[in-house]
């Protein structure tokens, strides 16, 4: 059991699904978006757009929505809880990821 997992569990043993663990493969996806956006914006967005905005307030803000849905969605616990029988959850999570 690695240190993340043994963090999760109660005294028994038992999975605790409500109890948020850091998923390094999401917190890496999440940076690499958010640092390929921003260099895309800095770099490749002035060269290809001549007098316009590269991007607007608003696209900013819901790219940066949109990452945190993902990384809610792939990083909270609703990915433990659809391990357990409760398929419901577990649809809900591969459905959005």
């Amino acid at each position: 059991m690695t240190a993340l997992a043994a963090a999760a569990t109660d005294a028994v043993g038992e999975l605790q699904p409500w109890v948020w663990t850091p998923r390094p493969d999401v917190m890496l996806l999440v940076v690499v978006l958010v640092g390929g956006y921003s260099y895309a914006l800095s770099t490749w967005g002035p060269r290809l757009t001549a007098q316009r905005p590269v991007a607007t307030a608003s696209q900013r803000w819901f790219f940066l929505l949109g990452v945190g849905v993902l990384w809610a969605a792939a990083g909270g616990p609703i990915d433990h809880i659809g391990e357990r029988p409760t398929w419901s959850a577990f649809t809900w999570s591969s459905s959005c990821c």
